[in-house]
């Protein structure tokens, strides 16, 4: 029955990496903004460069996920690898298709884009959570940083980290504020949905 669970877990876990990938090809990537935390730079590296992000998300979360491993938990690390490199295993998938009549981006009303692909994002984050596990990058980091340093408070390090992505974005995408505010918009969305929904779950939990 275990085995059943876990193996729910992880189709699940791969559902929610088609989800976040569909974000990035739909919401994103078309609407040239950057998303929070690491994903966020390598969006940019992508923008700027041309360096595919699937292929970034795999390199920087391989060793990250080895680490949180033999570091802080076997379970944890395994599903958050799984979500991490499926969620790159997608985006390659999705370069093969085209999938321009789904993609939304418009002139008119482009402060929709983080706020749909925010809502995604949250409640991804917040089913990925519940199921022990997490998406990889900024949060795997701040796993290993609390192992080693318990008292040292990641709210700050991760505003930080998310307050320099808003601002790198200016320099980016074209010296334009327009991304900036995107990107904080998109922040505070994720935010919101994914505390409502892990609140919801745990009120759920409690009532079950």
């Amino acid at each position: 029955m275990k085995r059943i669970k876990y193996i729910c877990e992880i189709l699940f876990i791969a559902v929610l990496a088609a989800i976040g990938a569909l974000n990035y090809a739909i919401f994103i990537f078309p609407n040239q903004f950057a998303p929070v935390g690491i994903p966020g730079l390598e969006t940019m590296i992508q923008q700027k460069w041309g360096f595919p992000m699937s292929i970034m998300n795999a390199l920087v979360n391989i060793p990250l996920v080895i680490l949180t491993f033999f570091i802080v938990d076997k379970g944890y690390a395994i599903k958050s690898g799984i979500y991490s490199l499926l969620l790159s295993g997608w985006m390659l998938l999705m370069e093969q298709f085209d999938l321009s009549p789904f993609i939304y981006q418009t002139a008119n009303s482009p402060v929709l884009a983080p706020i749909a692909g925010g809502i995604l994002c949250g409640v991804s984050v917040a089913m990925v959570l519940k199921r022990g596990s997490c998406t990889g990058g900024t949060d795997l980091v701040a796993e290993l940083v609390h192992h080693y340093r318990p008292e040292t408070k990641m709210v700050w390090a991760l505003f930080a980290l998310n307050a320099s992505v808003a601002i790198l974005s200016y320099f980016v995408y074209g010296y334009q504020i327009e991304p900036v505010l995107l990107c904080l918009i998109y922040c505070f969305t994720i935010s919101k949905v994914s505390d409502v929904m892990l609140k919801g779950l745990k009120e759920a939990d409690a009532f079950v």
